[in-house]
């Protein structure tokens, strides 16, 4: 199937092929079977972006079977290369579907092992212009229309953009993504409840993206196809090979949860620039776009890590948590983000000033409030963040300090109090105190 994408990332359904009603051929042939299809999408398309569409190739093959039968039969395509238009026709004219009963078609043919048996790739090659690797989205269709077929997307998108400190230096080799509840590849079954088709996958949790993509100053957008459904944790391991000094895996943990859409990019939270040197816990971070802060943790690489604002937000002013009757459960002890991305999936971030006034440190978007064990490790780290010599730094107060996580049925709020030690306050009796905001890199 060739893919045209028009626009920024403009990414449509895998299946945007419509019939005419054209009769379609040999219906009645050999005792009633069905030697020819035609597909649509139906009334439930959802596109990527403004202008994308895709378009049938020459090759393109679907598989079709009825339920209950035995015999998985390949369609291959005849008419409509290079058009949303699409039919295709079995290879002997004595083969094909039951004219007499409900059809299940599937795209691509090549994932199918059996009846309502798939397999999706465990690896997945990097497509440019923006683009998701060839017979890896998959879509089906149920019913007795043959003439149209309508069918569904069965998997979203999963976007991570990178970009690198210098030019040409840094080459993205593959990329990783790990999943914490459910599978992202291996065997699948599919299921139908009521016309609305899904599939169950209990494979592999990993999946690769083979790249060999050199990155630019400028973000690189690379899509990995997933199942649909609810992720509660993704992490992103970068392998990649720094021109200079050699090969370097970078880790990357998005451990938030993410519902992961039919037919939809998801931004996964997944934008990094990737430096060509290691930084040490104390050490001005500085990605030349504008975001700069002192290092607070590092992983085993000292390339990927997590970095302290140089100042209080809100020019030091100290402001409420948020509000203070029934707040959103944020409840992350580790993972900041993860907590942002609740209050502002939600609509919510004006009316939490300590989440909004972190969100707003710069112009970059990037820093959010940290969790419990964020804002712990930065209160371990004092005696090296005292010794900070970076030009705009101001240390920490001896005030008290917003963490972005509450717990327990009344909401209590964690915060970091004046003499370094943990303590909470009701959302009804708060009082305000300062924040300092954190982010990735």
């Amino acid at each position: 199937m060739r893919k045209y994408i028009l626009g920024i990332a403009a990414l449509a359904t895998m299946i945007s092929g419509c019939s005419n009603d054209d009769n379609i051929a040999a219906e009645e042939n050999n005792g009633g079977i069905v030697t020819e299809l035609g597909a649509t999408l139906g009334t439930t398309r959802t596109t990527l972006g403004e202008g994308g569409k895709v378009l049938w190739s020459v090759g393109d093959a679907v598989a079709a079977w009825n339920e209950g039968a035995s015999s998985v039969y390949e369609y291959t395509l005849f008419e409509g290369a290079g058009t949303g238009t699409a039919k295709f026709r079995t290879a002997n004219e004595k083969e094909g579907v039951n004219a007499d009963a409900d059809v299940y078609a599937f795209y691509p043919y090549s994932m199918v092992t059996g009846i309502g048996q798939v397999e999706l790739p465990a690896t997945q090659n990097y497509q440019s212009a923006a683009n998701f690797s060839t017979n890896t989205n998959p879509a089906a269709a149920v019913g007795s229309d043959r003439k149209n077929l309508a069918f569904q997307n069965l998997c979203g998108v999963v976007s991570i953009k990178l970009n690198a400190a210098e030019a040409g230096r840094i080459v993205v080799n593959s990329i990783v993504l790990q999943s914490y509840s459910q599978a992202l590849a291996g065997t699948a079954t599919l299921t139908n409840e009521g016309g609305n088709l899904s599939l169950n996958c209990s494979g592999t949790s990993t999946l690769t993206l083979n790249c060999n993509v050199v990155l630019t100053t400028t973000n690189t957008e690379f899509y990995m196809v997933v199942p649909a459904g609810t992720y509660n944790g993704l992490d992103v391991l970068i392998n990649t090979t720094d021109r200079v000094t050699g090969a370097v895996a970078v880790k990357k943990v998005s451990s938030s949860v993410f519902n992961i859409s039919a037919g939809k990019i998801t931004n996964i939270g997944a934008e990094w620039t990737l430096s060509n040197k290691t930084y040490a816990v104390g050490e001005l971070y500085d990605n030349g776009k504008g975001m700069k802060g002192i290092v607070f943790q590092v992983d085993e690489t000292g390339r990927s890590g997590k970095i302290v604002a140089l100042t209080d937000a809100n020019s030091g002013a100290t402001m409420l948590w948020g509000p203070t009757a029934s707040p959103l459960g944020v409840i992350n002890m580790a993972n900041g983000m993860a907590n942002m991305e609740v209050v502002v999936n939600a609509g919510q971030l004006d009316a939490y000033p300590a989440f909004k006034a972190a969100r707003e440190y710069d112009a970059t978007g990037k820093w959010y409030l940290p969790a419990h064990d964020e804002l712990e490790v930065i209160n371990n780290m004092w005696p090296a963040l005292e010794n900070v010599t970076a030009a705009g730094w101001t240390m920490l107060k001896e005030e008290a300090y917003w963490s972005s996580t509450n717990y327990g049925r009344k909401a209590s709020i964690y915060y970091l109090g004046a003499d370094g030690e943990f303590a909470s306050d009701l959302p009804a009796s708060q009082t305000a105190k300062l924040v300092r905001a954190v982010a990735a890199f």
